[in-house]
């Protein structure tokens, strides 16, 4: 890794500020800010923890740029293990933590600890796949292959695009909202009082337990089918 650019950057910090994960008794962001960019390639994978801001956005280079409060930069942890590029924070507390990042083809997100991604431009018949836990966000468009996700910890995704197959499985109130997002079949469970809006032309397996509730657009035919404790299915 190769750090090649160093830009100072004065404000005030105000919505871009987040919470780090376990943030009592941790470290407060400066409120100045500064842009490091980073020389990694070949990546197809994104993991992100501690409550980061990602904007992804497809082209044929590769670029990362960080943005993080002066006096946070030490705790910064950017690294690359083979086609995984991680960004994560070695402490507590109140700062800035925000990534862009331009790459040729994303295949999968792994979100944690209330961080966020917008994505942007991706438009493949590679499979897709997003793990979220603990209040995690993602947006934005992309078409793929088969899609899965995975989702807890009341995180929220809300996609535009098209794919084929879509897996889910989805708990502690999550949202998976595909509403204008074409798939072809569907196989989803979703318990704990989750949500989920799909468009879909084909073939619906799905299991709704505790409260859920999924709402389809289209003519699906319905495969294996159970809905209980109080949990809705019905068209949209």
């Amino acid at each position: 890794m190769k750090k090649i650019l160093c830009l100072f950057i004065s404000g005030v910090v105000t919505a871009a500020t987040i919470c780090l994960y376990g943030c009592g008794g941790g470290i407060t962001g400066s409120g100045e800010l500064i842009t490091e960019t980073y020389e990694f390639t070949g990546f197809s994978f994104i993991e992100a923890e501690r409550g980061f801001r990602l904007t992804v956005e497809e082209s044929p280079s590769f670029s990362v740029s960080i943005t993080c409060d002066d006096n946070v930069q030490q705790y910064l942890d950017i690294k690359q293990s083979d086609d995984t590029l991680y960004l994560g924070f070695k402490k507590n507390g109140t700062a800035t933590l925000r990534a862009t990042i331009t790459m040729p083809a994303l295949e999968g997100l792994n979100l944690s600890q209330g961080s966020s991604a917008e994505i942007s431009g991706f438009s493949s018949s590679d499979d897709f796949s997003v793990t979220m836990t603990e209040g995690s966000i993602l947006s934005g468009t992309i078409i793929a292959g088969d899609i899965g996700f995975g989702l807890s910890g009341g995180s929220s995704v809300t996609l535009t695009g098209s794919g084929r197959n879509l897996v889910a499985r989805s708990s502690d109130g999550s949202k998976l909202m595909l509403e204008q997002f074409m798939i072809n079949d569907a196989d989803i469970n979703i318990d704990g009082g989750g949500q989920a809006i799909l468009t879909i032309s084909g073939k619906l397996d799905t299991t709704l337990t505790g409260g859920s509730s999924l709402h389809y657009i289209g003519e699906p035919v319905m495969g294996e089918v159970n809905v209980s404790g109080g949990s809705v299915l019905a068209e949209k």
